[in-house]
């Protein structure tokens, strides 16, 4: 039984003293995710001041739903990596 609990405590401390390091590299994650989006967003944004019309519109849409990203991101919502990877080839991709 004593040997039980002191394996219990020392899982638990284990995981205690690894959540500040998931925590971080979270953090780091978000902020290239970030970093790679606004990239994006400045694209797309020369990309709607370059052109006119429906193009233009389309810009400009895109890089709205660019920002939404950016918002949920920098206020801690968890994005899947695959929903930025393609918002940042579309801004990549569009002439």
């Amino acid at each position: 039984m004593r040997t039980r609990t002191i394996l219990f405590s020392a899982a638990l401390a284990l995981g205690v003293a690894a959540a500040p390091l998931t925590s971080l590299a979270a953090t780091a994650t978000a902020r290239d995710a970030t970093t790679r989006l606004e990239q994006a967003e400045r694209e797309l944004a020369f990309k709607a001041a370059s052109t006119k019309g429906g193009p233009q519109q389309d810009f400009l849409l895109e890089k709205r739903r660019v920002d939404d990203l950016i918002q949920a991101l920098e206020s801690g919502q968890v994005i899947d990596p695959r929903e930025i990877d393609e918002a940042v080839e579309r801004a990549n991709m569009a002439p």
